[in-house]
């Protein structure tokens, strides 16, 4: 009889512990799928993170939609976990966190969604619609303002306000004046607005034409020095992927330093009833006068890309011919002097240099060979200043079939 009883207390006891078990894993395995869903929202999380605090709205843009789709996927995961409390503390520790961080950039991204609706709908010609949604984006923008003050967010990185500024004034001015968007204009647009990626497939498809095209953007706007050629990509379909030596942030500090100092170079060298060759003059000299040719990077080959566009030469202060060549043609064009790239051989190496238009007349402009090397404080030579074709071409080569002739000789000395 005691028998009997201790082997009904053991079978008792044994369905006990494994209903026990059964409870735990009831719970343990889904918990286990949730978490480990809960996990990757939490990395896809910090890699937003990490795009929104470089400011680069673009790629926040890419990676927006992904973490949607996880946050709904893990919420579903959560929900088939049986105990409350388990439930609660993967919301708070994982979906909580990444809802944030998306409705932090909600409506940038919903901004810079209806700005590309904007934009294709002017590369099609429908300005019609394209006022229509520039309306509705300012609807968007007010209820933004709104949402954010009431809700708290933390504020985004300047850069990603700036992009947007500069994307919608791109668009505007398109609207009001009419202008027919052309493969140049998209360039300069997708550049300027620093796009990871533009469609030039509507304009041309040749990799040679838009290439051809790319060069003459950057060299009559020297603003966008931070273009890189390596790792940019042209696709038969037209797809362009475009690459910049520097991230979003870095290059909006950096036009905005451009900016400035052209300003302050314009408002100490120019002033009201100057004649343009004075105008010429003033920017030509300072250009001298504040810049030393890099000259020690360039016998040890060790040249730093600032050297080589307007960013080296104006906030750096030391450049080589291109910089100066795009330094002249970014001061100049603020004064609405018209002024050209030229590129050749100097003394047999590759040089370049600028021709400048004045009261209707051509004339050369090769500010790196009037600055001595090694520097000289406060000495300026005009041997290359205002001069003839035919007088360039006594130590530069070039091809000169499709520039403007120049052969007025009055400012030669």
């Amino acid at each position: 009889m005691l028998m009997l009883r201790r082997t009904l207390l053991l079978v008792i006891l044994f369905f006990c512990f494994s209903q026990v078990q059964a409870y735990a894993v009831s719970w343990e395995v889904p918990y286990k799928d949730a978490l480990n869903v809960a996990n990757q929202l939490k990395q896809k999380q910090t890699v937003l993170d990490k795009a929104i605090n470089q400011g680069n709205l673009e790629l926040v843009d890419f990676l927006y939609d992904d973490l949607s789709a996880t946050i709904r996927k893990t919420e579903r995961a959560i929900g088939k976990v049986p105990r409350s409390s388990k439930r609660d503390y993967l919301l708070k520790e994982f979906v909580r966190p990444a809802k944030i961080t998306k409705e932090r950039v909600i409506y940038e991204v919903s901004q810079l969604r209806l700005l590309n609706q904007i934009d294709a709908y002017l590369k099609k010609g429908n300005t019609t619609e394209a006022k229509n949604l520039m309306a509705k984006l300012d609807r968007l923008k007010r209820r933004a303002i709104k949402i954010k003050e009431t809700g708290g967010y933390s504020s985004l990185p300047a850069a990603i306000n700036n992009y947007l500024i500069n994307y919608e004034s791109t668009l505007s001015t398109q609207i009001e004046t009419g202008s027919t968007p052309s493969l140049y204009s998209a360039i300069y647009n997708g550049i300027s607005s620093i796009k990871p990626e533009i469609n030039v497939g509507s304009f041309s498809k040749d990799s040679n034409v838009v290439f051809e095209t790319l060069n003459s953007v950057l060299q009559d706007h020297p603003e966008l020095f931070y273009f890189s050629y390596k790792g940019s990509l042209f696709w038969s379909d037209g797809k362009f992927e475009i690459k910049y030596l520097y991230p979003t942030s870095t290059i909006l500090s950096m036009k905005s330093q451009l900016e400035q100092k052209a300003n302050q170079i314009i408002s100490k060298t120019i002033t009201p009833g100057m004649s343009e060759y004075q105008k010429v003059k003033a920017i030509h000299d300072y250009l001298v006068l504040n810049t030393a040719y890099d000259y020690d990077n360039y016998l040890r080959g060790s040249l730093p890309e600032d050297s080589y566009n307007v960013y080296g030469a104006l906030i750096k202060g030391t450049a080589v011919c291109e910089g100066y060549t795009e330094a002249m043609i970014y001061l100049l064009s603020k004064l609405n002097i018209e002024t050209l790239y030229v590129t050749g051989t100097g003394n047999g190496e590759a040089h370049a240099w600028n021709k400048v238009k004045i009261d209707g007349a051509w004339y050369n402009v090769d500010a790196t060979w009037n600055d001595p090397v090694p520097d000289k404080k406060g000495y300026v030579r005009y041997d290359y200043f205002l001069v003839t074709d035919s007088e360039l071409a006594k130590d530069h080569n070039w091809d000169n079939s499709g520039f403007p002739k120049a052969t007025d000789g009055k400012y030669m000395k």
